[in-house]
C-alpha cells in the first residue's frame, strides 16, 4: 500500500489572520489530492484541524475525482481524516508535530506502506522535522533554504541569476527608512516617480507587505510617511516588520496590462517540470483568481520557468513554485516574484484535470470571492445543491460547468472560490457570469489570501 500524507498547513502573521481568518480555511486544499485514490492501493491521510461534513467529502470524491455511487464506501476506506489537539493561534504543521498520540498513529499507518510521502503546502521548520521524525520525504523541503530563497529579497536574486528580467532595484534588504532612501538614491533616475517597498518575508503574500510610495518624498533623515501612496497595514506595523525581515526597494511600474504566471515542480532527483501558465486577476495588485491559459509570452514564461528551476534545483530545493510576471505598455514581461511553495492555482489545477482528465486541454476562469453578507447565509451542502439544480455544477459527461473550493469556509467567514470549466474561454467566461448572476456575488469582490 502507498501512503500519501496531506497537510496544507499555510504561516501567516498572526494580525493578518486575525484579520482573514479564513485564510486558516486553507486546509481544505488537501482534497486536491483525493484523485490519487484512483490507484487502489493508495491510501490518502488529511490532517485538518477541521471537521467536514459527509457532503463536502462526497463533492470532491463524486463531482470532483468522478468515483461512482458504488465506488464510494470503498474509496472512503482509504482516505481518512485526522485531527491534531486544538490549541489557538498555533499552525496546522506545529500542531501536528507536537500532539504525540498523532504522530504514534502516523508512524502507526506507515509502518507497512511499500511508499509513503508528505504533501505539504510549503516547507517550514515543523514540516522539515515531522519528516525526519516519520522517516519520510516532504513534497516542499528544505525550510532553511526556501525561506532564504523564497523571500523577496532572495527570490529577486535568483531571477537576475536565471537571467529573468526584473523591475529595476537591488536585491540588497533595506532595514530601515534610511536604508530605503539610500536604495531610492542608486534607482535609474528614468525610472517611474512611484517606487514598490517590499517586506521580505515570504509569508507576506497578495500586496499586504507592500507600501507603494512617491520617490520624491524619499529623503534621508526625513519621515517617509507622507509620501505613501498605498498601504495595507498600519505603518507601524510595517515599519516594525521591515527592522526585523527586511525589505526590499523596486521601482513601481504603473503601466501594467496583464500579469501571467507560471508554476513548476522540481522533483526529488532534481529535474524541472514546467506544470502550467495562467493570467492573473488583480484587483488593487491582490490576486483574485486566474484565466487558464495565459494568452501572451507562454513560451517565453515556460523558459524563464525552466531556467529559475535549474538555479533553485542546484540550490537544493525541491518541490512546487511559481513565478510572477507583468506585462508592461511597451510589451516588456518582467518577473516580480518568485513563490517557493505551492501557490494559488496549484490545486485548483489538480482538481481541473481530475474533472477533465488529464490530456484534455483546459479553458477555465477562477476566482476568488470574499463577501461575508451573502455568502454566509449559505451552508457548504446549500452551494453544491443550489448549483446542481441549476445545471451550473461541472458535469464530467460534458466536461463543464462550475468546480467549487474551500467549502468550508462559506458559512464562518463568507468566502468560496469557484473554477469555471469550458471547452473555450468564452465558454468559461459565460459559466463564470451566469454562476455569479445566480448567487448574486459581485465579480470583484476583494479578497486577500494566496
Amino acid at each position: 500500500m502507498k501512503t500519501i500524507i496531506a497537510l496544507s498547513a499555510v504561516r501567516y502573521d498572526r494580525a493578518l489572520l486575525s484579520r482573514l481568518p479564513y485564510l486558516r480555511f486553507a486546509e481544505e486544499r488537501a482534497f486536491s489530492h483525493v484523485g490519487m485514490l484512483r490507484d487502489r492501493t493508495t491510501r490518502l491521510i488529511i490532517i485538518a484541524e477541521a471537521t467536514f461534513e459527509d457532503a463536502i467529502v462526497d463533492y470532491y470524491l463524486r463531482d470532483v475525482a468522478g468515483f461512482h455511487e458504488v465506488e464510494l464506501p470503498g474509496v472512503k476506506r482509504r482516505i481518512e481524516l485526522i485531527q491534531p489537539r486544538q490549541r489557538p493561534h498555533l499552525p496546522l504543521d506545529t500542531l501536528t508535530l507536537h500532539d504525540e498520540p498523532l504522530v504514534a498513529r502516523l508512524k502507526g499507518i506507515i509502518k507497512d506502506a511499500r511508499q509513503t510521502r508528505l504533501v505539504n503546502f510549503a516547507a517550514s521548520a515543523d514540516t522539515d522535522l515531522l519528516s525526519q521524525t516519520l522517516g519520510v520525504p516532504a513534497e516542499q523541503a528544505p525550510h532553511n533554504l526556501t525561506q532564504q530563497w523564497g523571500s523577496k529579497s532572495g527570490g529577486k536574486e535568483v531571477l537576475r541569476r536565471s537571467g529573468v528580467p526584473t523591475p529595476g532595484g537591488s536585491a540588497n534588504s533595506a532595514y530601515s527608512w534610511q536604508d530605503v532612501a539610500a536604495a531610492v538614491q542608486q534607482l535609474d533616475k528614468t525610472m517611474s516617480g512611484l517606487i514598490a517597498v517590499k517586506l521580505s518575508d515570504p509569508k507576506w503574500g497578495s500586496a499586504v507587505g507592500t507600501v507603494v510610495m512617491n520617490r520624491s518624498t524619499i529623503r534621508p533623515n526625513s519621515s517617509p510617511a507622507h509620501g505613501v501612496v498605498t498601504i495595507r497595514q498600519p505603518w507601524a506595523a510595517f515599519t516594525k516588520e521591515m527592522e526585523t525581515g527586511g525589505a526590499i526597494v523596486e521601482e513601481y511600474l504603473d503601466d501594467v496590462i496583464s500579469a501571467p504566471s507560471g508554476q513548476a515542480f522540481i522533483d526529488l532527483s532534481g529535474a524541472v517540470q514546467v506544470i502550467s501558465t495562467h493570467d492573473q486577476i488583480l484587483i488593487n495588485d491582490q490576486y483574485m483568481g486566474c484565466i487558464s491559459p495565459a494568452s501572451e509570452f507562454v513560451a517565453t514564461i515556460n523558459r524563464h520557468l525552466e531556467s529559475v528551476g535549474s538555479t533553485l534545483a542546484a540550490i537544493g530545493i525541491r518541490g512546487h513554485f511559481g513565478v510572477d510576471f507583468i506585462v508592461r505598455a511597451t510589451g516588456d514581461l518582467l518577473a516580480t516574484e518568485i513563490n517557493i511553495r505551492k501557490v494559488g492555482p496549484t490545486h485548483v489545477l489538480a482538481q481541473a484535470k481530475d474533472a477533465v482528465g488529464e490530456a484534455t486541454s483546459l479553458h477555465y476562469v477562477h476566482r476568488r470571492v470574499h463577501q461575508p453578507q451573502l455568502l454566509r447565509s449559505f451552508s457548504a451542502s446549500g452551494v453544491i445543491e443550489a448549483l446542481r439544480d441549476e445545471g451550473l455544477l461541472f458535469e464530467r459527461r460534458t466536461r463543464k460547468g462550475v468546480l467549487l473550493h474551500m467549502l468550508n469556509a462559506v458559512s464562518p467567514c463568507g468566502y468560496i472560490e469557484t473554477t469555471c470549466i469550458g471547452n473555450s474561454l468564452d465558454e468559461a467566461f459565460d459559466i463564470d457570469q451566469r454562476l455569479h448572476c445566480k448567487l448574486g456575488l459581485r465579480l470583484n469582490g476583494a479578497a486577500d489570501i494566496v
